[in-house]
């Protein structure tokens, strides 16, 4: 029986590449979050915005 030896530089760069791979996925997974939490954000900040401004009356001045 003939054995082959294998080949760990190919092994180690499929790995790498595998990783990297993951990486990119879950970045763009992060990303795509990170969006979809902003607009609910930016809605409380103008509500809080808006209820803490008060509308000037001749009082005011």
């Amino acid at each position: 029986m003939d054995a082959k030896i294998p080949n760990i530089e190919a092994m180690l760069e499929l790995a790498f590449q595998l990783v990297l791979c993951q990486l990119e996925a879950d970045t763009f997974r992060a990303k795509q979050d990170i969006r979809e939490m902003v607009i609910p954000i930016k809605i409380l900040l103008l509500k809080d915005i808006e209820e803490e401004t008060q509308p000037c009356t001749l009082d005011d001045f």
